[in-house]
């Protein structure tokens, strides 16, 4: 592949210079015209995400006018999302407090989160500052149409924040990672790699005072519960639990398969605020994902403990490159493994893509244009259970599962001396 990553001289003296593969044209071609098809999709389809913004506008309006939530009104959402849904408002309530306003400044927010993410991972390695920074924007505008109306981009941050102060102050790294654990959950699986990395390191004071910024954290979340009370953890844990098959996750690609090949009747039922899948197989789906999750992290950790292990060994310390990409790692095996999976999912891996190799990275970049392309742009095709639109949901589930490979055989460690 071309390589045109060197600073040095000029970008496009360079650019001009530089030889490319023949695969290399189509693939341009091809982000070209997902780049025309992304401002068709920003100016035309942005209403799709027009019932979720609603319900942030009503719940941020409630709690401005002094509403309590879980108490005085029902909300599916962890704690501390409330923060990227409120601050719109207050925002809003300034200059004109109507919903278009609460969305124009819902979008600049995150716009703001985004850039703020993309100085933090590129401040982490220096040598590369730049290259880093490069890719995290490059992912960032390919993922605008949904980036920009999901209260996601806000838990991205706050990884990119954990990151940055993991070593330097570890109060605060603690503290963001229990933030974004109480805005969306599956930070949680990051928790055992960022002890590992203190463990690895021989940072022992540092890990205390990580983990006593995330309890801290932890202590004010519990106090707000028990002073809402009316079982406010059950309102927002149990809309998951008695999810089906998601529409879109791997699982619901598979079984859409299979019903094209005639071997399988599927409904389409929306509930719980998304479309899931119902057949005579939905059930074993589930149980088949319920087994092979903690399998499947159990052997990812055990992993991690190698790479770091070989790591320590070969240079004394985990770097923060190999620290990002095993946290790449369990994030996307949950989402791989996850029952539902909702386009916004790929913005929690902004912060770590940059921080590997081309290939894995190019396999992400195409995999959240197909993303996109699902939704917000042919969501209907694939409601209607369209061949086309099934392919483009197989093919993206298979590209990042080819990412997961390669990002394993990136970090997996040579043998002592095998250079």
């Amino acid at each position: 592949m071309a390589n045109i990553d060197n600073p040095s001289g000029n970008w496009l003296r360079r650019f001009k210079n530089a030889k490319f593969s023949p695969l290399e044209y189509p693939l341009a071609f091809f982000v070209l015209v997902y780049l025309v098809l992304e401002m068709y999709y920003l100016y035309a389809r942005h209403g799709s995400h027009f019932t979720d913004l609603t319900l942030y506008y009503g719940a941020a309006s409630k709690i401005l006018d002094g509403q309590v939530p879980y108490r005085d009104f029902q909300i599916e959402y962890p704690l501390l999302a409330l923060i990227p849904v409120v601050i719109p408002e207050f925002l809003n309530r300034i200059f004109s407090g109507s919903l278009n306003g609460y969305i124009l400044w819902f979008a600049i927010q995150n716009l703001a989160l985004g850039l703020s993410a993309g100085y933090l991972i590129a401040e982490i390695e220096k040598k590369n500052h730049r290259i880093i920074a490069y890719k995290y924007l490059g992912l960032l505008l390919l993922s605008l149409p949904i980036f920009l109306f999901r209260f996601d981009p806000f838990p991205a941050f706050l990884t990119a924040l954990t990151l940055y102060y993991i070593a330097k102050k570890p109060f605060i790294s603690g503290s963001a990672m229990m933030i974004s654990i109480a805005t969306k959950l599956y930070a949680l699986v990051m928790l055992p790699v960022l002890g590992l990395y203190y463990l690895f390191n021989r940072l022992y004071r540092k890990l205390f005072v990580h983990a006593a910024g995330f309890t801290f954290i932890l202590l004010l979340i519990i106090i707000t519960f028990f002073w809402i009370g009316n079982n406010a953890i059950d309102d927002f844990l149990s809309n998951h639990l008695l999810r089906g098959i998601h529409l879109e996750s791997v699982a619901g690609g598979i079984l859409l398969l299979f019903q094209k090949a005639g071997m399988l009747d599927i409904q389409i039922i929306h509930n719980y605020g998304a479309f899931h899948l119902e057949s005579a197989w939905s059930g074993y789906a589930l149980q088949i994902v319920k087994f092979l999750t903690p399998v499947a992290f159990v052997a990812m950790l055990c992993f991690i403990i190698r790479v770091f292990m070989r790591e320590t060994k070969r240079s004394g310390k985990v770097a923060m490159q190999t620290l990002s990409q095993v946290l790449l790692l369990q994030t996307l095996l949950f989402i791989l493994l996850n029952k539902v999976f909702s386009p916004q999912y790929l913005v929690w891996l902004l912060p770590l893509i940059p921080f590997c190799n081309k290939k894995s990275y190019l396999l992400f970049a195409f995999a959240l244009m197909l993303t996109i392309i699902i939704f917000p742009g042919q969501y209907y095709g694939l409601i209607e259970m369209k061949l086309l639109m099934i392919v483009i949901l197989n093919l993206r589930n298979f590209l990042l599962v080819w990412l997961l490979v390669e990002v394993v055989r990136d970090v997996t460690p040579n043998p002592l001396g095998g250079g």
